[in-house]
């Protein structure tokens, strides 16, 4: 078992051996997205909580390849079964209030039950920030006062390090008001 070695250069643990966060397990690709699956299945994680759109496009306006179906195959050769759940959040966006609270109470079911969860959106920066923000803080491992420098913490030694995560002042201001135990 690989304990608390990160998948790739864009992922980072919240909480060793639990919680991961990160960008989207796929890429253009193929042997990239099978590399980065094979990644996230060698760091045993159970749960993969998806923050993307069902249908959503890069950059370059190419719809982003649904990884599922990879992992599925890759899974089955000689790792477990991952567990895919969808959360979506239009990029650069929040979501609503209960929404996050329904997130965040998958999230801790499913450490609760002794899972390693992964969450992700594309570029791990934005939607993914937001949701650890708001986790950290309902934990109580942050304060709004520093939450985002703690955010920075985690992923210091990413190559997402140098970007502010959350994304959006809008991303920035929904954590800043979010509070314990909510």
């Amino acid at each position: 078992m690989k304990n608390f070695i990160i998948p790739y250069e864009r992922s980072y643990w919240v909480l060793p051996n639990k919680l991961l966060a990160g960008e989207i397990p796929s890429s253009k690709t193929e042997s990239r997205k099978i590399e980065k699956i094979k990644n996230i299945l060698d760091c045993n994680i159970d749960v993969i909580i998806n923050l993307m759109e069902v249908v959503e496009k890069n950059f370059s306006n190419e719809i982003l390849e649904d990884y599922s179906i990879t992992l599925f195959k890759e899974a089955d050769k000689k790792y477990k079964k991952i567990e895919v759940f969808r959360y979506a959040i239009k990029d650069l966006n929040v979501p609503t209030e209960s929404f996050m609270v329904e997130i965040l109470n998958k999230i801790d079911e499913q450490i609760a039950l002794g899972k390693r969860v992964y969450v992700h959106c594309w570029g791990g920066v934005g939607r993914t920030g937001t949701v650890i923000g708001c986790y950290l803080i309902r934990h109580g491992f942050a304060e709004p006062e520093n939450v985002i420098d703690t955010i920075n913490y985690l992923k210091r030694t990413t190559n997402i390090a140098q970007r502010s995560s959350p994304e959006t002042y809008e991303q920035r201001q929904f954590i800043l008001k979010w509070s314990r135990n909510k």
